[in-house]
């Protein structure tokens, strides 16, 4: 594995992370920037897996789940 594959997999872990406090917070987004964020992200998993990059897809995934669960997450 290239460090060019370490970098996308470490950064969109911590971005991931970062979303816990707002999943555990009564306070959320506003669905549209979930909608659009999640939208954006699970776009960029199926252009990386039809480029053939499997590992920023699976990189990418986890922070996608991550704005998805906020947009389903009751308010």
């Amino acid at each position: 594995m290239l460090w060019q594959d370490i970098v996308p997999l470490v950064g969109n872990l911590v971005f991931t992370v970062a979303l816990i406090p707002s999943m555990l917070s009564s306070s959320k987004p506003h669905k549209a920037t979930c909608a659009l964020t999640a939208g954006i992200l699970l776009t960029y998993v199926a252009t990386f897996l039809s480029l053939g990059l499997v590992v920023w897809s699976i990189a990418t995934l986890p922070n996608a789940l991550g704005w998805l669960v906020l947009l389903f997450q009751r308010r």
